[in-house]
């Protein structure tokens, strides 16, 4: 006996992503995995008795879309900004200034130093650095200093 389904969803607009059939009417899963797809006009195959089918209504279907809530251009960033946080010792000011100083020794004047991953309240001093600490760090370079919460 062939398995039968745990899950089915019946009359969709289903986008396959398969040239050869582009677009079916139904598709049956089992233990998270599709068994097989088939046209509007085609029957399923017979359903378990713990099935859960579901009626789409004539609503289209899309594969494969797992929303991971990445937030590229942020990945992206962190991998060319100086990191700024806790974990690579990061607690006071001092530190921050220190390492945009060293960046800006790696620069050309002009060019802008860009930083993230601070928190004031991981700093000893308990507050943000303003311009004249990012000033006398690197005089010659403008400082885009971002917050960890991407501010």
């Amino acid at each position: 006996m062939p398995l039968q389904p745990d899950f089915l969803l019946l009359n969709a607009h289903i986008i396959t992503m398969d040239p050869a059939h582009p677009v079916a009417g139904w598709v049956a899963a089992r233990d998270g995995k599709i068994m097989t797809v088939g046209a509007a006009g085609e029957t399923p195959p017979a359903a378990s008795n713990v099935c859960h089918v579901m009626d789409c209504r004539g609503a289209t279907v899309l594969p494969g879309f797992v929303d991971a809530h990445l937030h590229l251009l942020s990945v992206a960033n962190s991998l060319i900004c100086l990191n700024l946080a806790p974990s690579v010792g990061v607690r006071t000011i001092s530190d921050i200034q220190s390492l945009i100083a060293q960046r800006s020794r790696q620069v050309l004047p002009g060019e802008w130093i860009r930083a993230r991953g601070y928190h004031e309240f991981d700093l000893a001093e308990k507050r943000s650095p303003d311009r004249h600490d990012l000033d006398a760090a690197a005089p010659c370079n403008p400082v885009l200093l971002t917050h960890r919460t991407g501010h």
